[in-house]
């Protein structure tokens, strides 16, 4: 069972964040995104093992071409809620991994599912 996000635009490592000055920020919207991820992580991979290895795969479903992610950029937003869902620090034990990435849907959405390694 995967967790489904809807695919906001804004996600791409090349626009997640902005500058103020000095400070560099996060967009609003993907922080609000990665937060809801990061719950929905928690409420449905609450036995992951802190040391656990784990393969996280993600299945796209876009608009159109032109709205399709570049599958790498896409990874930091998600690695990073990913850990946060399963109370990690980081995700050097997290791999990243895409499946399907198809266009045509009305309503784009990403379907992340978690796989402990051995």
């Amino acid at each position: 069972a995967g967790v489904i996000m809807p695919y906001i635009s804004g996600l791409s490592v090349n626009h997640l964040y902005g500058r103020k000055g000095f400070n560099t920020y996060m967009n609003a919207e993907a922080q609000k995104w990665k937060m809801v991820l990061k719950a929905k992580v928690a409420q449905a991979f609450p036995d992951v093992s802190l040391d656990a290895p784990v393969l996280v795969h993600v299945d796209g479903y876009f608009k159109d071409r032109r709205s399709t992610p570049d599958r790498d950029n896409l990874s930091k937003v998600i690695l990073d809620s990913v850990a946060l869902g399963l109370d990690r620090d980081n995700d050097k034990l997290l791999k990243y991994d895409t499946g399907d990435w198809d266009t045509g849907y009305s309503d784009p959405e990403l379907i992340i599912t978690l796989k402990v390694l051995e």
